[in-house]
């Protein structure tokens, strides 16, 4: 698996999660962080953007 498609995995398991934090403020922040890094990541996937200096920015 490349390290895209890890990163990838990792989003869609926290989206996966019932509950990432008891208050609901720092959740749905947190979904949103990480809705937007999945779309981030599928995006690049997709283009075949797989170079790695860049995979964690943003």
């Amino acid at each position: 698996m490349s390290e895209l498609a890890y990163l990838l995995s990792t989003q869609q398991r926290a989206l996966s999660r019932d509950c990432l934090f008891l208050d609901p403020v720092l959740d749905a922040r947190a979904r949103q962080r990480h809705q937007e890094a999945a779309k981030r990541y599928a995006a690049r996937l997709i283009a075949g953007d797989y170079g790695y200096g860049s995979s964690h920015a943003g």
